[in-house]
């Protein structure tokens, strides 16, 4: 992963039938990293949840003022995870 602000983790959820994958962006500026998931068979599509703010103070939660939560349909595995400024995406892949 690139040195960038911020944090990325990915996991299996409790009942190992999904992936999930995050990445939390507390700057002002864009930020991404290259993934390449190995070891399982994912579905080609998925849901990114993205919570955003106003300012970086939102990055400490979603019960920060301001902070927005959207559920949007993912067409495909990306190659890359990208953050826009203030944000945290999480994405999640169920396992064929």
């Amino acid at each position: 992963m690139p040195s960038a602000p911020g944090f990325r983790t990915a996991a299996l959820t409790a009942d190992g039938k999904a992936l999930t994958a995050a990445v939390l962006n507390p700057t002002e500026s864009a930020q991404g990293v290259e993934i390449d998931f190995k070891g399982g068979e994912l579905r080609g599509t998925g849901t990114m949840w993205r919570m955003a703010g106003s300012d970086p103070e939102a990055a400490a939660g979603l019960n920060s003022p301001g902070v927005t939560v959207a559920a949007l349909p993912v067409s495909e595995i990306p190659s890359r995870l990208s953050v826009a400024p203030i944000r945290t995406n999480i994405y999640e892949f169920a396992k064929r």
